[in-house]
């Protein structure tokens, strides 16, 4: 489990370098909250599928046809071709590639996964994100274009290389009566970071990026404390009985909590001592955390990774036990938390501006983590007293 962990979160937090590389080259600007609203919408389309296929389906995944296969490379390329066309948007337009080989490649690493094969895919992860990185700064003053491409020959180059290891000789279909379901619930989940940015775009200019650039780092350490269990997970427990599965993941729950919430805290303190030599060396001793808009959001959303780790640990559990509806009302309430709360800061114009959208996700994750344990220490209790 440390391994996987270790593979799957260097992989992540490789993908990382593109925030790196627009913060260093580009800042805050409105040309960035554009490629990063661009880029939250493709991935808000690629988290969907990909969380679906790397998921839900990994034990049906054993063999896939190539026909299943193509249709998720080229619909989504041709849905952005069109979406370009139709917007005028050059940063759609090479993000398009980007969008159909990152669902085709999640496809891949779930028949990978299937037969118990985690290191392939994350390797091959990190071998693209450095064809994007590079290429990126080949082609850096072709400016943020440059890195939108960079992204797209990155997974294409992670397609082609998955593709090697992947065995064709078994066909069979996905059963999409399995996979529409859980569309619809990561699609409604996923949809927090998307919703929270077109509201961010509304209220001024420069908040996409700041909202980016805070998620972005707080998302590095999500990646290591979680990235995997989902994975990993759903492929030892999907054979264990009920009891034992809801029994597994309870005990095992707490210490990657402890975990956790250590890692949260060190991190913290961190950043706030970073903050304060900041404010040593520009002279800022009387100002508040205000001031830094980045570093304020970054506190804020980092509340939330203790509550991914309670989420990433029950949601394999939920998945094999088929509560299907459970998750699809968990999800519709959070996003109706999410609208009411972006709603309430569109109208009303908070003080705190762009903190106020991070306390409101803050909030949105909070639910999910909640009812998640909740959900987990009632069908224990339940299995329980079944067995006696």
């Amino acid at each position: 489990m440390l391994l996987n962990t270790i593979t799957y979160g260097t992989a992540r937090v490789s993908r990382s370098a593109v925030y790196i590389l627009v913060a260093l080259w580009f800042g805050i600007s409105s040309d960035t909250d554009s490629f990063f609203l661009t880029y939250a919408t493709v991935t808000f389309v690629v988290l969907t599928i990909s969380t679906t296929l790397g998921t839900v389906l990994i034990p049906h995944l054993g063999s896939i046809s190539q026909k299943d296969l193509y249709l998720l490379l080229v619909i989504p390329i041709l849905a952005c071709l069109l979406g370009s066309f139709l917007l005028d948007s050059r940063l759609l337009l090479f993000l398009a590639p980007y969008t159909g080989f990152a669902i085709a490649s999640s496809l891949l690493s779930g028949n990978l996964t299937s037969k118990g094969n985690f290191l392939v895919p994350p390797i091959v992860t990190i071998i693209g994100s450095l064809f994007t990185v590079t290429t990126a700064l080949v082609f850096r003053e072709q400016g943020l274009v440059g890195i939108a491409f960079g992204l797209s020959l990155g997974e294409v180059i992670r397609y082609i290389l998955l593709w090697a290891f992947v065995d064709f000789s078994k066909v069979s279909g996905v059963s999409y009566k399995l996979i529409f379901p859980y569309l619809a619930i990561f699609g409604l989940f996923s949809l927090s970071p998307l919703t929270a940015r077109i509201v961010a775009e509304l209220l001024n200019e420069g908040y996409v990026t700041t909202l980016s650039y805070a998620s972005g780092a707080v998302g590095i350490l999500i990646t290591f404390t979680t990235t995997g269990l989902i994975v990993t997970n759903g492929y030892v427990w999907k054979n264990l009985a009920p009891t034992k599965l809801v029994e597994v993941c309870g005990d095992s729950l707490l210490p990657r909590l402890k975990v956790s919430l250590i890692a949260t805290l060190v991190v913290g303190v961190a950043g706030l001592v970073a903050f304060r030599f900041q404010w040593l060396y520009d002279g800022f001793f009387a100002e508040s955390i205000y001031w830094n808009p980045v570093f304020g959001v970054f506190f804020i959303l980092l509340v939330m990774v203790p509550m991914y780790t309670i989420v990433f640990n029950i949601l394999p559990v939920l998945i094999i036990l088929q509560k299907v509806w459970y998750l699809l009302w968990v999800a519709m309430m959070q996003l109706g938390l999410l609208l009411l709360g972006f709603g309430a800061a569109l109208l009303y114009s908070p003080p705190f501006g762009l903190y106020s959208i991070a306390m409101i996700l803050v909030i949105g994750e909070f639910w999910v983590a909640y009812t998640f344990f909740h959900s987990l220490w009632a069908e224990r209790k339940q299995l329980t007293l079944e067995v006696a």
